[in-house]
């Protein structure tokens, strides 16, 4: 079958909240195609991607373009909120004083493009996408090109726009959820959103006794994920980017701002133990560690032992004993007890660590970012004191470079792959 080579508007349409399209979605179709064309030339299309994951990209990097055009506050929300949180408009990529956080921005196409490719070519292959590909920087270099080409001439899209309209309202429930399920689902910076509601149900119907769904059950996994589901921006609910994207002189704000404060209450994580009990747990391990953050055991006997004889602990709740590997770092948090590190112990930089390997950490110690084999809680007291100074990607320019894109980041790539943030 031969390969589509144009990108038509029905496509263009499918990242908009709504259906007929306008002038406008002809014109950035046009623009989509532009950039289509620029990715296919520079070889996009030869690292493995499929040519219908090179159009989404086309599709979505031009509507970026739209949205700073039409002044929507997508991107402008996120680039201001990480600016909050990080003091800098960007992860990985410099933007100093030729950035303008209201035009298009060489920056924000290469993030932009790191992020889909990540999310589709990265997710694919379970791979870390090197912002500093070279691919990045050429094709994201031709598309801000010809975003800098029409930048005089773009029209705003005032369909798009009159959507976070004050004349707008979302007085009932039924509107704010449209608006909540678009953006979670069909916006252009979410991708995947689909395919990991497909996934955990998936996974659930595989654990029931008999193996069957519902459609009742697909859809209200769905919704559930809209609503409390978290975001690879910053971690967030797509009910708290809504807060952040709709004015607050909205006549409805006061609803997108209860909603946000609503299910970003939610927690993710089960609550194994009582507070009371995880505190005494706590400070019986600290009365044993003493300073150390880890005690490390390099069996699965010396763990039960130490468990039982040092801290009076005959099980662990949510832990498997059977699918522990030998060599482990018992650690305690105040709000979660004592818990276990299995997997990548050796990557620690801790003197005291028996099990410490410092060339596999050179490659492995990325993981404690990308997977979740800790609490946030606990990888920020280990970046603190060093623990996992080794954690790098491989980069063209050079070991330091690959050292700072996850260092300096950190925070970012913890809540981007995994999902997790600082509570504030």
């Amino acid at each position: 079958m031969m390969k589509i080579s144009k990108i038509y508007p029905k496509e263009w349409m499918a990242v908009h909240p709504y259906k007929q399209s306008a002038a406008e979605d002809l014109y950035y179709t046009d623009i989509a195609n532009q950039v289509y064309q620029a990715c296919n030339k520079n070889g996009l299309n030869e690292i493995g991607m499929s040519d219908e994951q090179i159009r989404s990209i086309s599709v979505r990097i031009t509507a970026y373009f739209e949205d700073v055009i039409s002044g929507l506050n997508i991107w402008h929300s996120f680039i201001q909120e990480y600016k909050r949180c990080f003091g800098k408009y960007l992860p990985f990529y410099s933007t100093g004083d030729n950035y303008f956080d209201d035009e298009v921005n060489e920056a924000d196409v290469r993030f932009l493009l790191w992020h889909f490719s990540q999310q589709y070519f990265g997710l694919e292959h379970g791979a870390f996408i090197n912002p500093d590909n070279s691919l990045v920087s050429i094709v994201g270099g031709e598309i801000n090109n010809i975003f800098n080409d029409n930048w005089e001439v773009a029209p705003e899209n005032s369909l798009f726009k009159a959507m976070f309209s004050p004349s707008t309202r979302y007085q009932t429930e039924e509107d704010y959820q449209n608006v909540l399920l678009w953006m979670h689902y069909n916006s252009y910076l979410t991708v995947n959103s689909e395919e990991e509601v497909v996934r955990l149900y998936s996974d659930y119907v595989e654990n029931t006794p008999d193996k069957k769904g519902s459609y009742e059950n697909y859809i209200t996994l769905r919704f559930g994920m809209a609503h409390y589901g978290r975001t690879p921006f910053l971690a967030y609910t797509t009910p708290k980017w809504l807060a952040l994207i709709f004015p607050e002189d909205h006549p409805d704000y006061p609803l997108f701002k209860a909603c946000a404060e609503k299910y970003e209450m939610y927690m993710d994580k089960e609550q194994k133990l009582d507070p009371v009990t995880a505190k005494d747990l706590y400070d019986k391990f600290v009365n044993v560690s003493g300073e150390d953050l880890f005690v490390y055991v390099s069996s699965k006997q010396e763990l039960v032992d130490f468990l039982n004889d040092k801290l009076g602990i005959k099980k662990l709740p949510g832990i498997d004993m059977k699918q522990l590997k030998d060599k482990c770092a018992i650690y305690a948090l105040p709000d979660s007890g004592v818990q276990i590190i299995s997997n990548g112990v050796e990557f620690i930089k801790d003197p005291k660590n028996p099990f410490y390997d410092p060339k596999t950490a050179q490659s492995g110690a990325v993981l404690f970012f990308t997977h979740t084999l800790c609490p946030f809680a606990l990888l920020e007291k280990m970046q603190a004191l060093g623990m996992l100074d080794d954690a790098q990607i491989r980069s063209n320019e050079s070991l330091e470079r690959g050292k700072a894109i996850i260092q300096d980041d950190w925070q970012f790539v913890v809540s981007y792959f995994q999902r997790l943030h600082e509570k504030e």
